[in-house]
């Protein structure tokens, strides 16, 4: 969308979406609220069918006055409709896994490689070429992937239930054996036995679907700081840099970025389940902090390989925060506290964009690493909230 309202709006058209997408990110707990009332499954399915039906509604539009306005319409639809279905998705994927920790983790890490791939290197070239060619393309493109995106869901859940029924009838076939009296003592003792677990089990889930309040203040947190710190700093430091050494360096120095997120996911995935989260999430800070350091050093080669390392870290420290809300959350404790940890993201994005600006103004952009140092050595403060258990086999 992006890529259609370049080519085919005013410039201050995106300066008013980028407004919308903040008012938007305030009213997250709404869409948290949305995917508590449908459920994970018909909230992500439905979301995705009216993003399919929405793509295609300014083609009717189409040579008319009112053709370039219903894009922006459909621009902002959007960004409401994308919060509903990340909210949704991570309820999905939790009721998919079947309470199965290792996968949620693994899935995690597929997820964000084949994210970094069709989004950063894929989608944002081919989006920006097609719109170029064709704007209706884009929106009969968009409105294909959508309806796909919604098959996807009932297939997925398809095979959920049919795996579930394969583990019944073995559950019932293996207990349809003979038995001689001392195994029904045997298998009375081990009825009780399986009732006591199943208590143990229930309130260890209790637990784990309502976690303290520490916990929650804490994750929060987490999400409002890997919000803000980039906003306090790298925006303000490309724009110093594009000052500096023209706006060519940009075009760099977002291909470093885009290649760090693709090892970062790459990464992620291949040590989230060996290490755990917090370990991961240590990595973050640990490269995070490196990044920063090396941005005191006003040279372009060695800015490239700081925004590099930034991008790593930053995919470092966000995957193990949202992860560990699909594990220690569940069906709609998961939506709500998703609402509210997005409205966090929120709050991180704007307050970081408004104190950067202070402070460049302030002093020299070349000392914005400072607050990104000082608030990525405050994420310490939410490691203990992660788990910190290793999913390997």
């Amino acid at each position: 969308m992006p890529s259609i309202i370049i080519v085919g709006l005013p410039a201050w058209v995106i300066g008013f979406r980028k407004t919308f997408m903040t008012v938007a990110d305030f009213l997250s707990p709404c869409s948290g609220w949305i995917v508590d009332k449908l459920g994970g499954f018909r909230a992500l399915a439905m979301t995705e069918g009216v993003e399919g039906v929405l793509s295609l509604l300014p083609l009717l539009m189409l040579g008319s006055p009112a053709w370039k306005w219903s894009l922006v319409a459909l621009s902002c639809a959007l960004l409401i409709t994308g919060q509903v279905i990340d909210i949704a998705s991570e309820v999905f994927e939790v009721d998919a896994a079947g309470g199965d920790d290792g996968m949620i983790v693994n899935y995690s890490g597929i997820v964000s490689i084949l994210a970094s791939i069709t989004g950063t290197l894929l989608g944002s070239p081919l989006g920006s070429w097609i719109a170029s060619w064709s704007i209706p393309a884009v929106l009969i493109f968009s409105s294909v992937t959508s309806f796909a995106a919604c098959a996807t869901r009932f297939i997925m859940k398809q095979d959920i239930a049919q795996a579930s029924c394969e583990i019944e009838e073995k559950a019932q076939a293996s207990n349809e054996v003979e038995e001689t009296p001392q195994d029904v003592e045997e298998a009375s003792k081990e009825s009780k036995e399986n009732q006591e677990n199943d208590v143990d089990s229930k309130s260890a889930s209790n637990k784990s679907a309502n976690p303290l309040l520490k916990s929650k203040i804490m994750l929060l947190a987490g999400s409002l700081l890997v919000a803000f710190i980039p906003a306090c700093s790298v925006s303000y430091i490309l724009l110093g840099l594009g000052k500096q050494y023209g706006s060519k360096s940009l075009t760099i120095l977002y291909i470093f970025t885009g290649v760090g997120s693709v090892l970062a996911s790459v990464l992620y995935a291949h040590s989230s389940q060996k290490l755990g989260l917090r370990k991961v999430a240590i990595l973050g800070i640990a490269v995070s902090l490196l990044a920063y350091c090396l941005m005191f050093i006003n040279l372009l080669p060695m800015m490239c390989f700081a925004f590099l390392l930034e991008a790593i870290g930053g995919m470092l420290l966000v995957e193990p925060i949202i992860v560990a809300r699909q594990i220690l959350f569940n069906g709609s404790a998961l939506a709500k506290f998703s609402g509210w940890a997005r409205l966090a993201f929120a709050i991180g994005a704007t307050t970081g964009s408004w104190i950067g600006f202070a402070f460049s103004s302030a002093f020299q952009w070349q000392l914005l690493p400072i607050l990104a140092l000082i608030f990525t050595a405050g994420l310490l403060v939410v490691l203990p909230q992660l788990p910190n258990t290793s999913y390997a086999d």
